[in-house]
């Protein structure tokens, strides 16, 4: 086999945990936030689980804009910033930070 392809490549990553830094896009129309979001990586707080299935994964972001403050949902319990995700918006995971920075700085650079 000379390479792998995209959708096997999803049989073999493992799933999300709490803990786990992500890097995420986001089909949102806003294109601040579509900036930030995509300059940024973010972490796994909590997931959320309804009858056995995950309807989604809360990623906390930190250093927002003012302008996009809006687009985050603050939760009651610990007033931090966070966005929901499902896991198709979650591109890529990894147990440390610096392991994405390749994905930040890809649109840094515009590479």
């Amino acid at each position: 086999m000379k390479y792998i392809k995209t959708y096997e490549l999803q049989k073999y990553r493992r799933r999300p945990k709490i803990g786990d830094y992500v890097y995420c896009k986001d089909g949102s129309a806003i294109e601040d936030l579509n900036n930030f979001i995509k300059s940024n990586v973010g972490k796994i707080i909590d997931i959320k689980i309804f009858k056995n299935k995950i309807l989604y994964y809360v990623v906390q972001y930190y250093h927002i804009p003012e302008n996009i403050k809006t687009y985050f949902c603050y939760d009651n319990t610990m007033l931090e910033q966070n966005r929901h995700y499902h896991s198709d918006s979650i591109v890529e995971l990894a147990k440390d930070k610096e392991d994405l920075k390749i994905f930040t700085d890809i649109n840094k650079y515009n590479l």
